[in-house]
Formats: structure tokens, sequence, C-alpha cells
């Protein structure tokens, strides 16, 4: 049971059930979890810790990276083309999921919560788009094999070869 006095230091807005403001951040109690557009069952969300312990735990802990597969999206077909399109580097196409990392807050559950909110952002604007525009047809990109850089660079041009003696 909270005590009736806050301290000082602490927030008026702070609430305890939210966890916003401490380093765990549970989707299932936050305002935001009532009209997700995506089924976190099925989606994984990942911290990154340090293994070392002390120094710059702030800089090392802070990284938050959430995954959603296709499966996990509740939208249509057509607006998942739309997700595919917005998110761009973000979606991985070979897993078929969007992996959304950030850095950008102070503490891990922060970054947890603006990775889900960007989640959700891209949903609601893919599903406007779908109602605005309609079907298109895409193209997976082609997957290009490992080391297709360096054969590019050590092929033999006939122009660079130089004078025949």
């Amino acid at each position: 049971m909270q005590s009736m006095t806050r301290p000082a230091d602490m927030p008026a807005d702070w609430n305890a059930d939210t966890a916003q403001d401490t380093d765990e951040y549970n989707p299932a109690v936050d305002p935001l979890f009532d009209n997700l557009k995506l089924d976190l069952s099925q989606c994984s969300m990942t911290v990154g810790l340090s293994v070392q312990g002390a120094g710059d735990e702030g800089e090392l802990d802070r990284k938050a990276s959430f995954a959603v597969p296709d499966a996990a999206m509740r939208i249509s077909p057509v607006a998942k083309k739309y997700v595919r399109e917005i998110a761009g580097g973000k979606y991985q196409w070979p897993q078929r999921q969007l992996v959304i990392t950030q850095r950008k807050h102070a503490t891990s559950a922060q970054n947890e919560r603006y990775a889900t909110e960007q989640a959700q952002a891209m949903m609601m604007a893919a599903e406007q788009l779908a109602e605005e525009h309609g079907d298109f047809e895409q193209v997976a990109p082609k997957v290009l094999q490992y080391g297709h850089k360096q054969r590019r660079r050590t092929k033999s041009r006939k122009s660079k070869k130089g004078l025949a003696y």
C-alpha cells in the first residue's frame, strides 16, 4: 500500500502501476495497450544489458529492441504492405518481421515504450494509407549473396588492364 505522503523529489504524476519511471516496462498496464494494432504475445522485446556492470551503465543498458513478426500485426494484408514500405530498412524480409531498436532515452524502459509507440504509429499510418490509396504490387528486394561487393571490386575490366606490348 502506498504511503499518504510523497517524497519531495518524486513527481506528482508518477504512477507505480504503469512502471514508466522504473527500469521495467509493463505494456499490459499502460494506457497505450488498450488499442494496440499488434499482438504482444507474438512480439519479442530485447533489452541490452551490460556484462561489465560498473561504469557507464546508463549508456550500456539503455538499448531496447522490439521485434514484430507479420503474424502479430492486427491489420489488413494491404496495410502490412504499407508497413513494409514505411519501415524501409527496419523491416527484415528474410525473417518477415519489423525490428525497431532504440537508444534515444536514458533508461531501457523508456526506450521500450518508445519502440512500442513507433510500431503502433507505423500500423496506424499504414491503415490510413491503405484506406486512401488501396492495394499495390509489392516486390521483395533481391537478397544479395555474401561477398558480392568483394567480387565486384576484384572483377577485372578490359579498360583497366592497360596497353598490351
